[in-house]
């Protein structure tokens, strides 16, 4: 799933019941409202069980209105935690709340609501069941006016910001679900954050911790940078807690970067391989400022030296 609707070839008088349409299936009803000559293109993804993705861009103002008729005829338990990329909006729902570019909302789809967008606007937005967060419903409704104070919140935004370019690049449906999983953990924690007495919360920040931090590993392998010093600190917590969190693991945090790390260059070795194929432009791309060091890490993890390994797959692909 990709580009769910693109409005800008269809007639004036079609965008609306269109876009209706749309957003119906993959979001929740609503009445949706658009400005004379509005043009829309919406995304979607499915990451996971129970959660959706989606970008949305318009040209004009529109409203969404979700009435006590839409929360009777479908009340899908769901929640949408959206992030402002362009424009302002209203949103009325158990008061008024000023929506502006580059915070996070999150909605309860449960209930009635009024979304108003005077102008031009877009917007990526994270839907989820509640079952998938295994959060009780009282607490993320209470989380809803705090997510600012959250030390997840600036990460949680930039995460957000990010997930559509990864989507369109994921090559199927199994890396689909892996990101859906990472972010599900990572909005859980938000939430989980700003309850930080609620027994509830403790469990599900610690459950979700280490694979945020994890998420961010991912992100940023190709860093040479990247080191657990740097996780703690971008986070919020110490070295000595990051420690602690993979104390159980088979694996500490600087284990897992050089794993993941010679991961990602043996695919590589193998899906590029050629006769041109230089080992040491590879390593670099992979975090790896010294070639040798890459070689002895390499040959230690797989039995092989990398030339051995690109020699190996060299004609098959």
């Amino acid at each position: 799933m990709a580009v769910l609707m693109d409005t800008r070839h269809l007639p004036p008088h079609e965008s609306a019941d269109a876009l209706h349409a749309t957003l119906s299936r993959a979001a929740t009803p609503a009445a949706v409202a658009v400005a004379p000559g509005t043009t829309c293109v919406v995304e979607g993804w499915r990451i996971g069980a129970g959660i959706n993705l989606l970008s949305t861009a318009y040209s004009g103002g529109l409203t969404m209105r979700r009435t006590a008729r839409h929360v009777r005829a479908d009340a899908p338990e769901r929640i949408s935690l959206t992030l402002g990329v362009r424009g302002e909006c209203e949103t009325r729902q158990v008061g008024k709340v000023l929506r502006r570019e580059n915070q996070l909302h999150l909605l309860d789809l449960t209930t009635e609501y009024e979304s108003r967008w005077p102008g031009p606007c877009a917007a990526i937005a994270f839907l989820a069941d509640y079952a998938e967060l295994d959060l009780p419903v009282e607490l993320i409704r209470g989380s809803v006016p705090l997510l600012q104070l959250s030390p997840l919140y600036d990460l949680t935004r930039r995460h957000l910001r990010e997930l559509p370019a990864i989507a369109r690049q994921a090559p199927h449906e199994a890396a689909l679900a892996m990101l859906g999983f990472a972010a599900k953990d990572l909005v859980r924690a938000l939430i989980a954050s700003v309850h930080p007495g609620n027994r509830h919360s403790r469990t599900a920040r610690a459950e979700s911790l280490r694979t945020v931090l994890l998420t961010y590993v991912d992100a940023h392998l190709h860093d040479p940078g990247l080191t657990p010093a740097r996780i703690a600190e971008e986070h919020g917590v110490s070295l000595r807690y990051l420690y602690q969190l993979f104390a159980d693991e088979a694996e500490s945090p600087a284990e897992a970067i050089w794993r993941r790390r010679l991961e990602g260059a043996r695919r590589e070795l193998a899906a590029r391989a050629t006769h041109r194929t230089l080992i040491s432009a590879t390593a670099r791309r992979w975090g790896f400022t010294d070639p040798r060091h890459f070689a002895r890490r390499f040959r230690a993890a797989y039995g092989v030296t990398p030339s051995e390994w690109l020699r190996r797959h060299l004609g098959e692909t």
